[in-house]
């Protein structure tokens, strides 16, 4: 019989396909080493079931520990009785503009029975000032940063290239100047073969001097073939809205773990993974990264993540 302790993961806003998966999957890696782990998971719109499905899950698992990966601020004051069994945590994503107030005076409170947790400093900050204390900052995806490199190397010395632009949509990302981009990485003596454009709605119309790099526009795809067009792309091209909240980025992190360099601009999110020093730069710096990536045979900090060594000691950390 295992002697391990329990720890219950919690995913109550389940997507399929949605980059919390990754998230979910890179903590029970983790902790399976250490915990007998149990991952248990809802879609956002389940409704109140879940409560009644969730307490008996909790009852018959017995955990020692729970975390709530994702969830809503007011789902988790049904569970403040779970307090009563077992230690409980929370990973708190982003502070949504529209819902400060509520939030500010409820996180104080929910952190007398949970204990916080996050994945950006950005949000950090933020709740420090709400908390008077700064939460835990975890990571939220393992990254292979050698190897992430090494697959850069392979791709910068390849005669074509491809880029991608995802998720250009309202209020999150927006539409990028294509030809400005393309001018600057062709006078690097990279030439673009084909641009993905993952957008909603009517997609931007580029006009270009001279012939044009093949662009290939969709929506929803595959996971599979998500990823196997970031494993084929060189450059990531994102431009956060300004009114997108501070948060961890899994387009970013895909990146991060695909080989890609990212270029974007100073939006708070990007900091986390050392902008414009690293792989995640902007058009001007793009010419001294890719110096830098070709003369590095090693990580040498141009690409910010943990290994499954540190992340592992982190969420360690946490649940102590």
């Amino acid at each position: 019989m295992s002697n391990k302790f329990k720890l219950l993961l919690i995913d109550l806003l389940h997507v399929d396909g949605g980059s919390l998966e990754d998230d979910i999957s890179s903590v029970n890696l983790a902790l399976s080493e250490d915990y007998k782990t149990k991952y248990i998971k809802f879609s956002a719109n389940s409704g109140f079931l879940i409560t009644l499905k969730l307490y008996i899950d909790v009852f018959i698992f017995c955990p020692t520990k729970v975390i709530f990966l994702s969830s809503r601020v007011n789902q988790l004051f049904i569970f403040i009785p779970l307090r009563l069994f077992c230690k409980c945590y929370f990973i708190y994503h982003f502070m949504p503009s529209h819902r400060y107030t509520f939030h500010s005076y409820a996180l104080p409170f929910l952190a007398i029975f949970y204990k916080i947790g996050v994945y950006s400093k950005g949000v950090s900050n933020i709740l420090s000032k709400i908390l008077g204390y700064a939460p835990d900052i975890l990571p939220s995806r393992i990254i292979d940063a050698d190897a992430s490199l090494d697959k850069l190397h392979k791709k910068l010395f390849c005669k074509h290239v491809n880029l991608m632009v995802p998720g250009v949509r309202p209020g999150v990302r927006n539409a990028i100047d294509l030809p400005t981009i393309l001018t600057k990485i062709n006078n690097l003596g990279i030439e673009v073969d084909t641009v993905y454009i993952q957008c909603k709605g009517e997609p931007p119309e580029y006009i270009f001097s001279g012939n044009g790099p093949n662009i290939k526009i969709f929506d929803y795809i595959e996971l599979s073939d998500y990823l196997k067009i970031f494993s084929e792309s060189l450059f990531i091209v994102i431009d956060f809205d300004r009114s997108y909240e501070v948060r961890a980025s899994g387009v970013i992190l895909d990146a991060l773990n695909n080989g890609n360099i990212v270029i974007t601009s100073d939006h708070p999110i990007v900091f986390d993974y050392g902008y414009p020093n690293t792989i995640v730069t902007n058009l001007d710096n793009i010419d001294v990264i890719i110096e830098k990536i070709k003369n590095s045979k090693k990580n040498n900090e141009m690409i910010v993540g943990h290994n499954f060594k540190d992340f592992k000691k982190l969420w360690n950390i946490y649940l102590n």
